[in-house]
């Protein structure tokens, strides 16, 4: 079936790659497996039929004139689960695959990590056609995979190669393509169809294969777990604790919130013309010096973080650092920032932080070089063009091929002064990249892929756990976390298909979390997710209501006046301190990063590394299951939820996290305990028993009323030296601010 009226080549040399039960008429040809059964037409077309609910995949596959038909094969693969499309033609040969295609009538959503976040569906009566690149040079996809659904049906589309070029098309149907649905199935002449999805899938420079494969009733939930099998294979999942025997800090990022320090130094080169991309008020104008916390001014914070608000473990990046400031004069960065305190003040950061445990980085850049830098070659870069797309002003793009020796230069020195425990390479896995077009030492997609691999992996020797912006998938193997991962306000395909290989930053959250409704909503959707917050403790934009003058430094988080800060909004109640453990504190942004952190980091801890089983998404609620029996439920638009849901009904923005070691709860009703009022509470055990056999329970409450019920298995307990009794299970406690329990 060719909906689109695209003129099919022939292809008699199309191949039926696997030896099973097959038919064969002069109307084509058909394989079936215990999944699937592939219908082929000799025009090109193919159908899958998904054999669990009846689902049927239309596609068309076309060859360019100068194919060798012999060299494209359809064929069932992996176990008869897999519909593989494979070209073992010349690289010069464009194989192209129209299809998947799913109308508004199907319930049609089609998913995967893009910048956008959410999925595409088909409206009803499209008119005109929506196209745009999905995957490829320009194209917006971080994964390699599409979640389809269609009346119920899930299919994973996946691939493996940088030179697949993906376009998705919507569009209205014509008369004719509508009578041509109506024709083949009967579904359409009772559910009219109006509009239509498609995907077009090129294999260019050699790709050489697509696979489809049927999962079954479901979404992109189960297209996630078929594709993180497929990674299992690939050899591509590797996880963090796997990470963590090269890089042993790797371990600490687990329950650590990112604590971006933007920026000690920051000096736009006057020519920059993108200066005003985080001016926030005319700070960052061209020329213009502005400096931000100095490194021993991030010594008393994270002294502050770990003696005054408890934290065990965070992860702290440095940007600004360089000499000349934030993303200047590179390769050249050191010696640091003079203006922050130089190398030494760097080097008693860096011991501070590794005392505290934390982990502790630079924000560095390779992919980039500026003229400025005299140590850079500019016959190391892809071509001789400058472009100006950021503070440094003109800048080349460094060859992949040629940019390692900079990086071992640099974190060689970096490593012999101040024995940093992470590192980040920022938008080195932003995208695939570009050809290097320079004639002296050309390079293609893959061979820059595999100098991107070379990068991470030097470093890491060198200081420790790795991470990058936005993040791509031929990265899990060896970054271990992602900074802006796109998924926010779409389905955590990630945490779906490879959570236990890797943490995730939302970092633009830290720009929600001042506004009122988005702010909590950001927090709730982390707690969903099992994610770390990202606090902008060096940001002069987001939460500063200061203008620092030139050359005068704006200080530190630490030294804010708070009225001199955006207030934590009221509906944000994890900056709520009420009779709780906060009430001490004197600045309303250390009350919220306590609560979330006394939420957030046991439940990271608990379930980075175990995969995330299920996530729905429900009206004004999502849900995520985990492999350990961990099960979360956040309420997202404002409006209670009752018991029915949940085992306990939830106020407005509520939530309740039920595990085997560890519990948290805004809501209504806990362990047959009813509040008037909401508090927040968390229950985690410390000796790594289920929490109703733990000997040693440890009790947070933030805000709200002060009782609270544990049930335990256990007789007796003791709180602070004072005995308590346990009754039918149930020990009664009154907690003000934190208690441990213990119990025999």
């Amino acid at each position: 079936m060719n909906e689109h009226g695209h003129p099919g080549v022939g292809l008699a040399g199309l191949i039926l790659g696997l030896a099973m039960a097959s038919t064969a008429s002069g109307d084509g040809a058909s394989i079936e497996s215990d999944y699937l059964s592939l219908a082929i037409q000799p025009g090109g077309a193919f159908v899958i039929t998904d054999k669990a609910t009846g689902v049927r995949w239309h596609s068309h596959l076309t060859a360019p004139a100068n194919a060798d038909p012999a060299a494209l094969t359809v064929s069932i693969r992996r176990d008869g689960r897999t519909v593989v499309v494979e070209h073992a033609g010349t690289n010069d040969v464009t194989p192209i695959v129209r299809g998947c295609y799913a109308t508004d009538v199907d319930g049609a959503l089609y998913v995967t990590a893009w910048h956008g976040g959410a999925g595409m569906s088909v409206g009803p009566n499209l008119s005109g056609t929506n196209t745009a690149t999905f995957y490829g040079n320009t194209g917006e996809s971080r994964m390699q995979m599409i979640a389809a659904r269609k009346r119920g049906s899930a299919l994973l589309i996946s691939w493996d190669d940088p030179y697949v070029r993906i376009i998705r098309e919507l569009r209205g149907l014509s008369a004719t393509e509508e009578a041509a649905l109506m024709a083949d199935d009967a579904f359409y002449r009772t559910n009219r169809p109006t509009s239509i999805a498609s995907f077009t899938f090129e294999l260019q420079r050699g790709a050489r294969r697509l696979e489809f494969t049927p999962v079954g009733a479901g979404d992109y939930v189960q297209a996630a777990k078929a594709y993180r099998q497929i990674l299992i294979e690939r050899g591509r999942f590797v996880t963090l604790r796997e990470k963590s025997r090269e890089a042993p800090a790797t371990a600490r990022l687990s329950g650590a919130p990112y604590f971006r320090m933007w920026a000690n130094k920051c000096f736009p080169h006057p020519e920059s013309l993108k200066a005003e991309y985080l001016s926030a008020g005319g700070l960052a104008a061209p020329g213009r010096l502005t400096l931000g916390p100095s490194f021993d001014d991030i010594g008393r914070l994270v002294r502050h973080l770990k003696d005054e608000l408890g934290f065990r473990r965070v992860h702290i990046l440095m940007t600004g650092w360089q000499n000349m400031g934030y993303d200047r004069k590179l390769p050249d960065v050191l010696p640091t920032a003079p203006e922050a305190g130089g190398d030494e003040a760097m080097a008693r950061l860096s011991r501070a932080a590794r005392d505290a445990g934390y982990t502790i980085g630079f924000h560095d850049d390779y992919v980039i070089a500026f003229p400025e830098a005299t140590t850079f070659d500019p016959a190391d870069a892809v071509s001789k063009e400058l472009a100006n797309a950021w503070f440094g002003g003109p800048q080349y793009t460094c060859c992949p091929q040629r940019k390692l020796k900079y990086a071992r230069r640099n974190v060689e020195a970096i490593r012999r002064l101040f024995r940093l425990n992470s590192y980040h390479l920022d938008i080195e896995m932003a995208g695939v990249g570009e050809e290097c077009r320079n004639p002296d030492h050309p390079s293609d997609l893959r061979q820059n892929l595999a100098a991107k691999r070379e990068l991470v992996r030097t470093v890491r020797r060198l200081t420790g756990p790795v991470g990058s912006e936005e993040g791509m998938e031929f990265g899990i193997a060896d970054f271990a976390y992602f900074e802006n991962w796109p998924s926010y306000a779409g389905p955590p395909l990630g945490e779906l298909a490879f959570r236990e290989c890797m943490q995730f930053y939302e970092l633009y959250n830290a720009q929600r979390y001042p506004v009122a409704g988005e702010g909590i909503r950001a927090c709730l959707r982390e707690i969903a997710h099992g994610r770390m917050f990202t606090f902008p403790a060096g940001t002069f934009h987001e939460f500063y209501r200061i203008k620092a003058p030139v050359n005068e430094r704006y200080g530190s988080y630490l030294d804010q006046n708070p009225t001199n800060m955006v207030p934590v909004p009221a509906d944000n109640y994890f900056g709520r301190c009420d009779g709780g453990w906060g009430a001490r504190l004197t600045r309303p942004w250390d009350v919220w990063m306590k609560n979330l952190y006394e939420v957030e980091a046991p439940l990271n801890e608990e379930t980075a590394h175990v995969e995330m089983l299920d996530y729905v998404e429900g009206p004004g609620w999502l849900r995520s299951i985990f492999a350990d029996g961990t099960e979360v439920t956040v309420e997202i638009w404002g409006q209670p939820i009752g018991a029915r849901l949940t085992n306990a009904p939830l106020p407005a923005y509520g939530f309740q996290i039920k595990g085997p070691r560890f519990e948290a709860f805004h809501a209504l009703e806990w362990n047959g305990v009813r509040y008037a009022e909401a508090p927040l509470f968390t229950l985690r055990s410390l000796d790594g028993r289920p929490l109703e056999s733990s000997r040693r329970i440890r009790v947070y409450h933030g805000f709200g009323p002060s009782s609270v019920v544990l049930r335990t298995r256990l007789a007796r307990a003791t709180v602070e030296g004072k005995k308590l009794s346990v009754v039918n299970g149930q020990l009664r406690l009154d907690v003000p601010r934190e208690a441990e329990v213990s119990l025999r």
